[in-house]
Protein backbone atom coordinates (compact mmCIF):
# COMPACT_ATOMS: atom_id res chain seq x y z
CA UNK A 1 0.00 0.00 0.00
CA UNK A 2 2.91 2.28 1.03
CA UNK A 3 4.49 2.01 -2.18
CA UNK A 4 1.34 2.91 -4.43
CA UNK A 5 0.34 5.62 -2.77
CA UNK A 6 4.13 6.98 -3.03
CA UNK A 7 4.42 5.83 -7.15
CA UNK A 8 1.03 7.86 -7.73
CA UNK A 9 2.23 10.52 -5.54
CA UNK A 10 0.22 10.90 -2.14
CA UNK A 11 2.24 10.93 1.08
CA UNK A 12 2.22 7.37 2.77
CA UNK A 13 2.99 9.09 6.55
CA UNK A 14 -0.44 7.83 8.26
CA UNK A 15 -0.87 4.36 6.65
CA UNK A 16 -1.84 2.07 9.31
CA UNK A 17 -2.12 -1.53 8.27
CA UNK A 18 -4.18 -3.88 11.12
CA UNK A 19 -5.32 -7.20 11.09
CA UNK A 20 -7.48 -9.38 13.32
CA UNK A 21 -8.41 -13.64 13.23
CA UNK A 22 -11.15 -15.27 14.36
CA UNK A 23 -10.27 -19.26 15.73
CA UNK A 24 -12.14 -22.16 14.24
CA UNK A 25 -14.49 -23.50 17.06
CA UNK A 26 -14.82 -27.33 15.84
CA UNK A 27 -11.64 -29.64 14.79
CA UNK A 28 -9.06 -29.05 13.62
CA UNK A 29 -8.37 -26.15 15.33
CA UNK A 30 -7.07 -23.16 13.75
CA UNK A 31 -7.47 -19.80 11.68
CA UNK A 32 -10.99 -19.94 10.42
CA UNK A 33 -10.86 -16.08 9.10
CA UNK A 34 -8.20 -13.34 9.04
CA UNK A 35 -9.72 -9.38 8.61
CA UNK A 36 -7.31 -7.16 6.87
CA UNK A 37 -8.04 -3.28 7.80
CA UNK A 38 -5.71 -0.48 5.45
CA UNK A 39 -6.03 3.27 6.92
CA UNK A 40 -5.22 5.33 4.20
CA UNK A 41 -4.08 8.85 5.45
CA UNK A 42 -6.10 11.51 3.44
CA UNK A 43 -8.60 11.65 0.48
CA UNK A 44 -7.99 9.22 -2.54
CA UNK A 45 -10.25 9.47 -5.68
CA UNK A 46 -13.11 6.92 -6.28
CA UNK A 47 -10.65 5.28 -9.03
CA UNK A 48 -7.02 5.12 -7.00
CA UNK A 49 -9.09 3.45 -4.23
CA UNK A 50 -10.22 0.80 -6.71
CA UNK A 51 -6.69 0.62 -8.08
CA UNK A 52 -5.24 0.58 -4.39
CA UNK A 53 -8.17 -2.49 -3.51
CA UNK A 54 -6.94 -4.48 -6.61
CA UNK A 55 -3.15 -4.14 -5.72
CA UNK A 56 -4.20 -5.05 -2.27
CA UNK A 57 -5.95 -8.43 -3.35
CA UNK A 58 -2.56 -9.47 -4.81
CA UNK A 59 -0.28 -8.96 -1.73
CA UNK A 60 2.09 -10.88 -0.65
CA UNK A 61 0.07 -11.95 2.41
CA UNK A 62 -3.07 -12.44 0.15
CA UNK A 63 -1.09 -14.65 -1.96
CA UNK A 64 0.45 -17.05 0.49
CA UNK A 65 -2.74 -17.62 2.49
CA UNK A 66 -4.63 -18.59 -0.47
CA UNK A 67 -1.87 -20.44 -1.96
CA UNK A 68 0.18 -22.04 1.38
CA UNK A 69 3.57 -21.99 0.88
CA UNK A 70 5.90 -24.85 2.25
CA UNK A 71 6.43 -25.10 6.07
CA UNK A 72 9.02 -26.67 7.95
CA UNK A 73 9.30 -27.04 11.38
CA UNK A 74 12.57 -28.31 13.14
CA UNK A 75 12.72 -28.82 16.83
CA UNK A 76 16.46 -28.61 18.51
Amino acid sequence: AGWYLVMHGYDRQGLNVSAAFDLATDRPAGVRAISISVNVPGELPKARRRALQAVLQHCSVHHAVNNPPEIQIELT
